[in-house]
């Protein structure tokens, strides 16, 4: 998530959603950022990320070990304490 850039909207980026989507967005809010002024773009862009665990020379796509990483938060959090 990047905040304030110029000439974007006050936050914006890619989020990972708790189903393994990759939402891009782009929010304009006030400036403190506690009241949202409007959404320019909420897109699944799922299709477009690099879910490939087999990359020459780079291994892992960042997709990919977004969600290897989530996945094994959720697997803690499952797991009796």
């Amino acid at each position: 998530m990047e905040i304030d850039f110029p000439g974007m909207p006050r936050l914006f980026g890619l989020l990972l959603t708790a189903g393994g989507r990759f939402i891009e967005f782009e929010i304009d809010t006030n400036p403190t950022h506690d009241r949202i002024e409007s959404v320019e773009l909420w897109k699944d862009v799922t299709g477009e990320q690099n879910l490939s665990q087999h990359n020459r020379g780079t291994g892992w796509g960042r997709a990919a070990l977004a969600l290897k990483v989530l996945g094994e938060l959720n697997a803690a959090a499952q797991a009796p304490a």
